[in-house]
């Protein structure tokens, strides 16, 4: 039987703010990433993880590369803007602002970060 259940959302305190997810389960994944003024979470990336983020509020630097050439890019990003991580590609973000980010992904394993830069919760 099909039933409609009600939870709890889960906070996990970071370095750069907190995580509180939503729902993570074999399917799919729903987070709220609340970032602290001028936090910045690591460089890093997921080989199984497909993430699309939205920002709700707040301004960020995205920083990601293009493989194709080995060339590190920046971007800023606020309300409204949409950013897709495939899997494999090195990503971090920095809050120029408080912000929070919706992340929706691909369910989260912890054995699936593969950090190349520290962030504030590696310090």
């Amino acid at each position: 039987m099909t039933k409609v259940r009600i939870l709890k959302p889960q906070t996990h305190p970071k370095g750069w703010g907190s995580e509180v997810w939503i729902i993570n389960n074999a399917k799919y994944c729903g987070k709220l990433l609340h970032f602290k003024k001028g936090a910045t979470f690591s460089d890093h990336y997921h080989l199984n993880k497909d993430e699309t983020w939205y920002v709700l509020e707040g301004k960020l630097e995205l920083r990601y590369y293009d493989l194709t050439n080995a060339r590190k890019i920046v971007k800023q990003i606020g309300p409204g803007t949409v950013v897709h991580i495939p899997p494999a590609a090195p990503h971090q973000l920095h809050a120029k602002e408080k912000s929070i980010v919706l992340e929706v992904s691909t369910p989260h394993e912890e054995s699936d970060s593969y950090r190349i830069g520290k962030g504030d919760s590696q310090r």
